[in-house]
Order: C-alpha cells, then sequence, then structure tokens
C-alpha cells in the first residue's frame, strides 16, 4: 500500500544567468519621409493645397500664398505694393487678419520676400505681375485698425533700405468671413492746394506742386521755368497774392501747359504785391 505524499521540499537557489544570443540582423529600412515644401525665392510658385489662405479687400490684399504664408500687399496711389518687415509690430498680424475677416488672427513672417525688381519693374508669378514698389515701413499697429495703412507707420513710400526680401509675408487662421473692414485713411498723397484769382491760377496739382498760370488779354497762359525753376521769393509773392499767408516754394511741379506761354524769366524781389509788379 502507498503512503500519503510528503510535503514540498523548499526552493531551491536561482540557476546562474545564461549566455546572451547572436545580434540580430538590420531590420527593414523605414519609408521615406514626405517632401518638404520649396524654399522662398523670387520665383516660388505655390502649389501645394495647404497653404495659407489668401484675401482681399479694395485696398489689401494677400497674395501668392504657400505653407508659410502670404505677401502682404498694400494699394496706394493706384498701384500695388508690399510692406516692409524691418521693425513689425507684434500685433500687425492680428490687426490684417481681422480686417481682411479672419476671425482667428494670424502670423507674421518679417522676411518673407517674394517681391521682385527687374528692369521691367515686375515679373509673373502665375500669370500675374509682382509688385516692385515697397510702400510701408515702421509699421506698428494697436490691433484694431480696418487696414495696414490706418496703422502707425513711416511716410508712404519712404522706406529706405528695405529691399523686396524683405517684404513681410502673413499667414491668417480661422475661417475667413464677410466681415471686411475699409480703410479709414488716406489713398493717395496728398496735392498741394489749388487756387484762382480773376487772372492767376494754380492747377494740375500733385503733391510736388502746382502749375501756375497767368491770364492775358482774356486767354490763360503759363509760366516758363525752362531755364530753371522760379526763384521762390517769387513763388512766395504768387503765394501770398492768392491768399497763402506763409508764402510758397518754387518748383516744376504741375503738368504741362498746352497753351500759351504768357511770361519767362519772372524774378521778383519778394517785397512785391503780385509778379504783375
Amino acid at each position: 500500500q502507498t503512503g500519503t505524499t510528503g510535503k514540498r521540499g523548499a526552493k531551491g537557489p536561482t540557476g546562474r544567468q545564461g549566455r546572451h544570443g547572436e545580434k540580430g540582423g538590420v531590420g527593414k529600412g523605414g519609408f521615406l519621409g514626405q517632401a518638404g515644401f520649396t524654399g522662398l525665392s523670387d520665383e516660388w510658385s505655390a502649389t501645394r493645397t495647404s497653404k495659407c489662405p489668401e484675401g482681399e479687400t479694395s485696398t489689401m490684399r494677400l497674395r501668392h500664398c504657400n505653407m508659410q504664408g502670404c505677401r502682404l500687399e498694400t494699394k496706394f496711389a493706384n498701384e500695388w505694393g508690399s510692406v516692409c518687415g524691418k521693425d513689425w509690430g507684434p500685433n500687425n498680424a492680428e490687426a490684417v487678419c481681422s480686417a481682411l475677416g479672419f476671425s482667428e488672427g494670424g502670423r507674421g513672417i518679417p522676411d518673407f520676400g517674394g517681391g521682385y525688381t527687374s528692369p521691367a519693374g515686375h515679373m509673373l508669378v502665375d500669370g500675374d505681375p509682382l509688385p516692385s514698389q515697397v510702400w510701408l515701413s515702421q509699421v506698428q499697429c494697436a490691433g484694431t485698425e480696418g487696414d495696414v495703412g490706418d496703422c502707425a507707420h513711416a511716410p508712404w513710400g519712404e522706406t529706405v533700405g528695405c529691399a523686396q526680401p524683405d517684404v513681410v509675408g502673413i499667414c491668417c487662421w480661422g475661417a475667413g468671413g464677410d466681415t471686411k473692414k475699409v480703410r479709414q485713411g488716406p489713398s493717395d498723397f496728398t496735392p498741394c492746394p489749388s487756387a484762382k484769382t480773376s487772372w492767376l491760377r494754380l492747377s494740375a496739382c500733385t503733391r510736388f506742386g502746382c502749375r501756375l498760370d497767368v491770364k492775358h488779354d482774356g486767354e490763360w497762359g503759363s509760366v516758363c521755368a525752362s531755364t530753371g525753376a522760379m526763384a521762390h521769393a517769387s513763388a512766395g509773392v504768387v503765394c501770398r497774392s492768392m491768399g497763402f499767408g506763409a508764402g510758397g516754394v518754387a518748383g516744376k511741379g504741375g503738368a504741362d501747359g498746352n497753351g500759351r506761354v504768357w511770361l519767362d524769366n519772372v524774378k521778383c524781389s519778394g517785397e512785391e504785391g503780385g509778379i504783375d509788379l
């Protein structure tokens, strides 16, 4: 007859660690990563579907977009131009994107580039001309303006030291809507003031000056300045005689006349009551 099973014996000591197996072979190569987007240059062309969105008002637009941003352009004096990215303010992108109807702000790229100056003044990207003019620099927005031109900035066109590679780009976020803002400030240079008396008039005014016309024998004609600008003393006489108490300065500012030239070699001392004296 078999007896009952005895108690289990105590656990023995852990055996020695075995040797490491041989090193396995190199695994198969991974998949090739996605290609990066093309870097910015004078000739880049946005072709990817995930590029930043375009936007436009009558005086401001985002053009030639890629995955980083779009070049910011502004219209002044009936010409589209770029905006310098130097001294670009921290609130500028939010102000611009909000004015264009984007609800979630955006980011700025101060040296986005993309503009181009050629002997012809522009080049084409996808059939669209790139502006050669840089209109604004030192832009500082509060964040609520209706247009980049309403932000604090250096005078229009005074962008010394800013070339096309320095122009700013912006990428806006959020769905673009119809809630766009309107520029409140000027969209052209302020011309010199015109004026008229019974026999003198300042006409065809630009920001540089007006053409001086005189009336003689019932016919209007111009004053010749072909041998040099009228002396400032003479201009002061003309302007004071037309009601401008502070006088004025002379130059070839107005458009060319198309009628008679009545006066030439006008030289005033500055004390006369008019150029007819």
